[in-house]
């Protein structure tokens, strides 16, 4: 779809769920599984290699674990690289640590 609308920024956040959310209540419940911060690294290399298309990607804000910023097609190996090493070097405890400590955006 992206490659298709030609946009001139994407702009990627991951979802946070605070304790004063509906979505929070459900994570409680068991009825709404998040899914695992490399999982979320891996969704996000994912598209960005699937883009070939002109564009500023925007990719710091504070809910990624891995911040990351750069103009496509230019800067894409150099991105995919720094996920890449994300993946293998991170646990996952140490991103989800991470995540659990934002307390607001």
């Amino acid at each position: 779809m992206l490659n298709r609308l030609h946009p001139c920024i994407i702009n990627i956040v991951s979802l946070t769920i605070f304790p004063e959310s509906q979505l929070y209540q459900e994570v409680q419940d068991g009825t709404y599984i998040g899914e695992p911060e490399i999982e979320r690294l891996m969704e996000m290399r994912t598209l960005i290699d699937s883009l070939n298309i002109r564009v500023n990607l925007l990719g710091h804000h504070i809910s990624n674990t891995v911040p990351i910023t750069g103009a496509l097609p230019d800067d894409k190996a150099a991105i995919l690289r720094e996920l890449d090493k994300a993946i293998a070097q991170f646990p996952e405890e140490e991103l989800r640590n991470y995540r659990d400590k934002i307390w607001h955006l």
